[in-house]
């Protein structure tokens, strides 16, 4: 399964970058995770960009009006989308101003890391958290505790 993470704009806290650059060297070889940031425009352009990005990758949208997931529960999605139709997954966590309410319409994948409203670069953080914690689930690791 490979994991592709777009963000608008780079992330600007040392200890997000530092924490996502940690994350980073976890993951293995078979779970590949590449980020990609994009420039912070309107969200109508960034979503653009993102969709140019992404040809023949299943795309999820971060928004806080999302589905919600457990840990569990996101692990399980990854990998039935990906024995669905075996895609690089692309998920995009907006700029400050978020995503429009029209393409919020459009997505077919909507998910929310929490009811909370975070700075984007912490969603970035927690989002590969997230990712780093399924791939632990899915290869049945002990990172994750129930």
């Amino acid at each position: 399964m490979v994991i592709h993470l777009f963000a608008v704009g780079k992330p600007k806290l040392s200890y997000v970058s530092r924490g996502i650059e940690e994350y980073q060297k976890r993951f293995p070889s078979t779970f590949p995770l590449h980020l990609h940031y994009l420039k912070a425009s309107e969200p109508d352009k960034e979503i653009k960009a993102f969709i140019e990005a992404t040809p023949k990758m299943r795309r999820v949208l971060l928004d806080e009006t999302g589905k919600n997931y457990t840990s569990r529960t996101f692990a399980a999605q990854l990998q039935t989308w990906y024995e669905q139709q075996p895609l690089p997954i692309a998920f995009l966590i907006g700029g400050a101003d978020g995503h429009s309410l029209s393409v919020k319409k459009e997505s077919p994948h909507l998910i929310s890391l929490s009811s909370l409203t975070f700075p984007h670069e912490m969603a970035l953080l927690l989002l590969v958290e997230q990712l780093y914690r399924a791939q632990t689930i899915l290869s049945r690791h002990p990172y994750h505790r129930d």
